[in-house]
């Protein structure tokens, strides 16, 4: 559903959500100076690294691996260094679902152009092979 369809009351409160998140982040950044060090670097590196990867819990629920990451930083570091540890997750888990797909895409580009050169469909093979990496 595309953010149009949705009802302007809804519109509205989720503008004012976005809106109220923003504030208390920049008054989190005015309020307590952030301070670059290495438990934060090496925090904000493995919720990076965690942040495309999914547990289910029980059968219907997924939670995000990269919210522990978040709370210890929370923690440990301050508020400051939780936003900057969220905010680093979050790009992580759309540049490298985006980079995996664009590496996908030219992976089985490659092999149809090595297929027709040969004269073999290996697509569907590479098909087989993605389908084979995830769990069911």
């Amino acid at each position: 559903m595309s953010v149009n369809r949705l009802p302007r009351p809804l519109r509205v409160f989720l503008l004012g959500v976005n809106l109220l998140g923003i504030t208390l982040a920049c008054l989190t950044f005015i309020r307590e100076p952030l301070v670059l060090s290495l438990p934060l670097l090496v925090i904000a590196t493995m919720a990076m690294v965690a942040a495309p990867h999914t547990v289910t819990i029980g059968t219907r629920m997924e939670m995000s691996t990269f919210h522990p990451f978040i709370l210890t930083a929370l923690l440990l570091l301050g508020s400051a260094a939780a936003h900057v540890t969220a905010v680093a997750a979050v790009v992580s888990r759309h540049v490298l679902v985006w980079t995996g797909v664009a590496c996908y895409v030219v992976a089985t580009g490659a092999l149809a152009h090595l297929s027709a050169a040969r004269g073999r469909a290996a697509v569907p093979v590479a098909l087989r092979l993605s389908r084979a990496d995830t769990p069911d």
